[in-house]
């Protein structure tokens, strides 16, 4: 079995889906998911929240019914589920079953374990990531408590978000200290620069994927078993126009989201 990710963006649509009643461009969005990897019947999206809860099947799901058939063009109808709960991770154990994070600047981290056929996917915002009780796990160490992810055993991707370039976090009190308190009590720096582009140029910005990565083998994730993407989704493009895809740091609240896809075959 194979791992395979994909992030949708602009070109392929608009991907925020307002509930309880998500637009018709919404599920437009989707069928271009659908013509694009064919293999996949189903996507599961978790209600993320900033949490650090993981949403499974068998927690119960919602699905998604658009406000008119869709055409699919001769391809068996795609259909969309998201979580009962709030949750930043969901778990999914078959083919044909993807995991799909609905984002604009968070970016994901993708956990598969290929021996027998585990997917999770993580929402990872700041708040995800860095728990405002330090007794609590963050998502990351959420999905390791699971028993069937065994840190040594998975490949992991990270990718699909905001970069230190433009995400000027200055604005959450512990970056503006610059160290968090582990949950073990030891205190740890985090990764900080200067953002260079856009509304937060000059912020004090923290490296998201430094601190996943970190935190990934922090859990016992050997390093060689982790593969960074460190495009910046928020700047990408944007000297040629509007950009690839959607972010709320450069376009405000509700403009629109990208589809960070996973899936195995």
């Amino acid at each position: 079995m194979t791992l395979k990710y994909e992030l949708f963006g602009k070109e392929d649509g608009n991907f925020i889906c307002h509930l309880p009643n998500p637009t018709p461009t919404f599920f437009e969005s989707i069928k271009r998911i659908r013509r694009q990897i064919p293999e996949i019947q189903s996507i599961f999206s978790p209600r993320s929240a900033f949490t650090n809860e993981l949403a499974r099947l068998s927690e119960g799901t919602r699905k998604i019914m658009p406000p008119h058939p869709i055409n699919y063009s001769g391809l068996e109808a795609m259909t969309v589920y998201k979580s009962q709960k709030a949750a930043d991770g969901m778990v999914v154990e078959s083919k044909g079953q993807a995991i799909a994070v609905f984002t604009a600047d968070c970016p994901t981290t993708t956990v598969y374990e290929g021996v027998n056929g585990r997917l999770a996917v993580l929402h990872c915002g700041f708040r995800s990531l860095v728990r405002e009780d330090q007794d609590e796990m963050n998502i990351i160490e959420s999905v390791f408590y699971l028993p069937e992810f065994e840190p040594e055993q998975v490949e992991v991707f990270v990718g699909f978000g905001i970069g230190p370039c433009c995400y000027g976090a200055a604005h959450w009190p512990e970056v503006q200290r610059g160290t968090i308190i582990a949950r073990n009590g030891r205190e740890m720096t985090l990764p900080l620069s200067r953002a260079i582009r856009g509304p937060r140029k000059g912020q004090t910005s923290l490296d998201l994927y430094a601190l996943i990565r970190s935190e990934l083998i922090k859990c016992g994730v050997p390093s060689n078993q982790i593969v960074v993407d460190r495009t910046c989704t928020a700047c990408a493009g944007r000297s040629e126009g509007k950009g690839r895809y959607y972010s709320r740091v450069w376009e405000g609240v509700g403009q629109g989201a990208n589809a960070a896809v996973a899936w195995f075959v």
